[in-house]
Formats: C-alpha cells, structure tokens, sequence
C-alpha cells in the first residue's frame, strides 16, 4: 500500500500493451509501481497521502453484505462465484477517464453467517476471521484505485489498475496478497489424524498468476507481452500447523511485526502440495476425483486420491 501511494511509477510501452483501442481509451495508459526505499519516503507525504485516501473513502466508500458464493464450512454452491465484490460506478468528464462517484464493495452473506453458528469449531471460526481480514483488503485494494483515479493529487492513477513490481498482471487485491503471504488463501478442509470422524479446517497457499486467470478481472487484466509463461496447473501447498496459533498471537502482532514486518506473515507450507483441482476456488474437500496430490521433496509420502471412497484422504 506504501508502494501504491508514495512509491515509483513507471509507463508500460506501448507494444506491450494488448488492449484494444477501447479499452484504452476508456482505462487509461499502463503504469506500474515499485517499492521506494523506506528512507525515500518523506513521513509528512505517507501521512497526507493516506488521510486523502481517507476522506476519499468517506465521501465515496460503502459497504453492503449480498448473497455470496461458496459457504466456506459446507462448501455448498451458491449462485455467484465471490466471497467479496468492488463495484464502482464511474461518471463521465471531459477526460477518456475519470473518477468514481460511488463505490460499493459487497460481503458475501454466506461469508459472515457461520460466525453466529454454535456448531462450527473454534479452530473453523479463527481460519474464518483470517479469511474474511484477507478478503475484506483485498477488496479495499480495489476500491483505493477506484475513489483516487481522475483525482488531481493523484494524477498518475488510472481505471486500469497498476501492475506492482514485475506483476505479470494488474489486479490490486491479489497484489497485496502476494506481498503478505506470497501466494492466495484457499480454505482446506483436512483429514484429522487424531479423529478421522472430525475434519481439521486449515489453509492452502495458491500458486499466481497463470495464463489462464485473466477472466478474473476482464475489465482491468491485461498481461505483458501475451499469455503469461506459468503453469496453467492449480497448486496449492497446506499451511503448516504451525502458522495457525502465530497469526493469533498478540505479541506477533504488537512486537514482531513492528520489529520484522510483513514478511513474518509468508506461511510455512507443508512438503506436499494438491493439483488439478476442478475449479477455481479450491472445493477443499479431499473427496474430489479431480483432487491429485503430488509429492514435493524427499521422505514424503503421496497420498492416493480415490473419488469413490467417499473417504476424506490424509494430506
């Protein structure tokens, strides 16, 4: 966010740009941004860009809770795909782009209900507040594009969302997660070892960007050069227990990440990592025929995925 706000901002040449003329009309020209060093940074100039984000989330910035997506303790398919949704409602001007005049970003219902349930455990509530913090910056990355753009004192920020650092896309919220944890939160639904009857909820850590992701933001995701070079395969890599009770931690949050930043936040991840799933977001159960595991290292063991087991399998 330091980075989005007072850091370095570059143009993307013109060959690399693979929109249409539409597209850049309407959006703007392609930026990207880059970390400054800290000691650039003038304290003054983060103070007075934030508190202009502020005001500007004020007058523009509202919130609504909708009927969302997948319910993430039963995993049961709703009619939309998203947890979270940024809407803006862009005026015109005299400019091929201008400003939001509103902005509204969405949490899904189903998101929000299992907090108020009393047969969800408590480990399931604690991997729920992670993910609805995750999902919630994520989306207020999208909306600080969107209530900045056609603003004087951000001139350099267009509707076509930056690309941070060497970004092979240009979608602020996976950006931001990338930088805290280096990949994206899916929840996972695990074996329990101890009690095969009871599930162990925890994470998985996905792999981005891949080629075929670009439908995820059509209106603002447009990669360099043609299709990224990447594996078009989903992997995902289970957190390792260890990272659960840290990000709960008082202290991790009052003296750790004042003394070592946000790269305490990367997770370990376990030596195994899950492939081929059959969607988008993870379905997290290993019940899945489409579910493969993959042996990722030395002295681990694959674990066979069988469909018609009905079996939750070991990972």
């Amino acid at each position: 966010m330091d980075s989005y706000l007072c850091g370095e901002y570059k143009p993307i040449p013109l060959h690399l740009d693979t929109r249409n003329e539409k597209e850049q009309r309407d959006e703007g020209p392609l930026r990207s941004f880059h970390r400054r060093p800290a000691h650039m940074i003038d304290d003054q100039e983060a103070r007075d860009t934030k508190d202009f984000l502020i005001s500007k989330f004020v007058e523009k910035l509202q919130f609504s809770i909708r009927d969302g997506r997948l319910d993430p303790i039963e995993r049961t398919k709703l009619h939309s795909n998203y947890y979270a949704v940024t809407i803006p409602e862009f005026i015109r001007g005299e400019g091929p782009y201008t400003g939001a005049d509103k902005v509204a970003i969405q949490i899904s219902l189903q998101l929000l209900l299992p907090f108020l349930r009393n047969d969800v455990l408590v480990a399931e509530k604690m991997a729920l507040r992670w993910l609805a913090a995750e999902t919630f910056m994520h989306e207020l990355m999208h909306a600080m594009n969107c209530v900045l753009v056609g603003t004087p004192e951000f001139p350099h920020i267009c509707r076509s969302e930056p690309y941070f650092e060497d970004d092979k896309f240009c979608e602020l919220g996976y950006a931001w997660q990338l930088d805290n944890t280096g990949g994206i939160t899916r929840m996972l639904r695990q074996y329990n070892s101890f009690d095969p009857t009871k599930i162990y909820p925890g994470f998985g850590l996905m792999n981005f960007p891949n080629s075929h992701f670009s439908w995820l933001s059509t209106n603002t995701t447009v990669f360099l050069g043609g299709p990224s070079s990447v594996s078009d395969e989903f992997r995902f890599s289970p957190y390792h227990q260890s990272w659960y009770p840290l990000i709960h931690d008082k202290e991790f949050w009052t003296h750790g990440m004042k003394q070592f930043g946000m790269q305490l936040l990367k997770p370990r991840t376990a030596a195994t990592i899950v492939t081929h799933l059959d969607t988008f977001y993870a379905r997290a159960g290993y019940r899945d025929p489409n579910v493969k595991w993959e042996k990722r290292g030395k002295g681990y063991e694959t674990p066979a995925v069988s469909g018609d087991s009905g079996k939750d399998q070991n990972g």
